[in-house]
């Protein structure tokens, strides 16, 4: 996302992972979006074999629904939170989540 928490989310988590390369801000992860607009945009990045999404509630919980087919109300994703999806394609339900983890767990 690039409003300023998710930016300072994203460079909290590349410090941590020692990842040196660039970090993309999209509108495609603001509010009021369709979770497919995220989708396409990776698509078009070649060579992408992971991602770190950060973004904000509810948007991201839209999204972690669509990929994985999983009803919004029962990922019950809280503020600070961090879940894992894994996918071999980036269509609508191909995604499976494998953990979530809330704020005390991620530190």
């Amino acid at each position: 996302s690039p409003l300023l928490r998710a930016a300072q989310t994203a460079d909290i988590f590349a410090n941590i992972l020692n990842f040196k390369g660039d970090i993309a801000a999209t509108e495609s992860l603001l509010v009021g979006t369709y979770p497919s607009e995220i989708l396409n945009e990776l698509k078009t990045r070649k060579g992408l074999r992971s991602v770190l999404v950060t973004g904000h509630q509810p948007h991201i919980g839209i999204c972690v629904s669509f990929l994985t087919g999983i009803n919004e109300d029962k990922l019950m994703v809280r503020k600070g939170s961090c879940l894992l999806v894994e996918t071999e394609s980036l269509e609508r339900g191909k995604g499976r989540l494998l953990w979530t983890k809330g704020p005390e767990k991620i530190k």
